[in-house]
């Protein structure tokens, strides 16, 4: 076999979500390979993305601008269609020297699967596509016939529910030799953590926390109608604004109560939630095809509540993160739980979930699994 010494990752964002973490950690996994000397990342200039890809691989970074494309949320129309097809042949034309001088490209989001397999049967390369969320019909029509490519080595899913769904929609999939599982990890920042008692000398009410972009299907107004002026909890919001999701978010701002802050984005989560003495970190997602953001927070030592969606209940019966089933009323039920324990029982709840989580999500796992895919 030919020796793959340069690398060529993909994203479609410029901006820094769960996506772009991990596409971060493939790289640097990728960077740990003996054989791999340069990893090339494709990405929108101009974004939080490049700024941090930039930071964290000071002297090894080699990036090269692509267009960021502008796709309607939910149900997509012609429009979309014309931009999609546009975006595949602009990335075709600007990626072809890149893509011909690499061994082996990295596909880490849907809109780009289509250039990149194009490019791969083109230039008889090695294509590699990260499946990150239960996707639409359409998309998984793309990942079936991206699988059944020559070319195509691997399609790699983040949990088993992606994997189910999948499945389901495209039975031809099932068990599949080039569709295959590797969970997220968590960043060495967060493995290197100590656990510390967030509970410790408890005043007033409890802080909750909610991370991630906010849009519907994150579940944010759940949250909203849940701690609606009740002087037992203060819920933190801390994300960007969804695109498209403008008339959402305002709505939803209008209509949260005194004890509700919502903050901007932050690159440093660690800090904010130290700086809004966090407590419990909510993951309230409608649809969540892993959840990056609770193994962080519980790394970080808050306690952690997930909903019963996606890939959610695979991350809690690993790690022991608390489980709601899809309503206030359930939300409620189980927060009440909460607040009637003592604050060491909730220390002692954080700390299991803390060291599951880490005996679960270590990096070391994470790079062993992608280093197969190179083998």
């Amino acid at each position: 076999m030919k020796t793959e010494k340069r690398i060529l990752i993909l994203d479609q964002y410029s901006f820094v979500g769960g996506g772009q973490t991990i596409l971060v950690q493939i790289a640097r996994a990728i960077q740990n390979i003996p054989t791999v000397e340069q990893v090339i990342f494709a990405i929108p200039f101009g974004g939080a993305l490049e700024d941090k890809i930039r930071r964290d691989f000071p002297n090894r970074a080699q990036l090269t601008p692509i267009p960021e494309v502008k796709i309607s949320q939910g149900k997509k129309n012609l429009f979309d269609g014309v931009r999609l097809l546009t975006y595949t042949l602009q990335l075709c034309f600007r990626l072809f020297l890149e893509a011909f001088k690499s061994d082996v490209l990295y596909a880490n989001g849907p809109r780009l699967f289509p250039a990149v397999m194009i490019l791969s049967t083109l230039l008889r390369k090695p294509a590699i596509y990260h499946i990150h969320m239960d996707y639409s019909g359409l998309e998984k029509r793309l990942i079936s016939l991206a699988i059944r490519l020559p070319y195509t080595r691997s399609a790699v899913a983040i949990s088993d529910f992606v994997l189910e769904r999948l499945a389901d929609s495209r039975p031809e999939l099932l068990g599949h030799s080039k569709l295959v599982k590797v969970e997220n990890s968590l960043s060495q920042s967060f493995e290197r953590l100590p656990w510390k008692d967030r509970f410790e000398n408890r005043l007033g009410p409890i802080n909750l926390v909610c991370l991630g972009v906010i849009r519907p299907e994150k579940g944010q107004d759940l949250l909203v109608d849940f701690v609606e002026s009740d002087p037992r909890f203060h819920l933190h919001i801390v994300g960007r604004e969804g695109s498209g999701c403008e008339q959402w978010v305002e709505s939803l701002r209008k209509r949260a109560a005194s004890n509700v802050t919502f903050h901007p984005f932050s690159d440093d989560i660690l800090s904010l939630l130290d700086q809004v003495s966090a407590q419990i970190v909510l993951v309230p997602s409608r649809s969540e095809g892993f959840g990056l953001v609770a193994i962080e927070a519980m790394a970080a030592s808050c306690l952690t509540v997930v909903r019963a969606t996606g890939g959610l209940p695979e991350v809690a019966q690993k790690t022991g993160a608390l489980v709601f089933q899809d309503s206030v009323a359930d939300l409620r039920v189980l927060m009440n739980q909460l607040v009637q324990k003592s604050s060491s029982e909730l220390a002692h709840l954080s700390r299991d979930q803390y060291e599951r989580t880490l005996k679960h999500y270590g990096t070391a796992r994470f790079e062993q699994d992608l280093a197969r895919l190179f083998q």
